[in-house]
């Protein structure tokens, strides 16, 4: 079964997480590196849900 790119809704909706947990747009890349992403388009629905709790897991570490 092949998953659907993820809305922009829900593009929105991670980056208002991100900047919420006070995260900067290079820092949100570096998330989606790890998950082999370059860009919000090419977040699939099943990826969704691991790359925001990614993010807030990221957000909670002090550097």
């Amino acid at each position: 079964m092949i998953s659907k790119p993820i809305s922009q809704s829900q593009a929105s909706r991670l980056w208002a997480i991100a900047h919420a947990q006070g995260l900067k747009p290079c820092e949100v890349r570096s998330v989606f590196s790890e998950f082999g992403i370059v860009s919000t388009a090419l977040i699939t629905t099943e990826q969704y849900d691991h790359i925001i709790h990614r993010i807030q897991e990221y957000a909670a570490v002090e550097f």
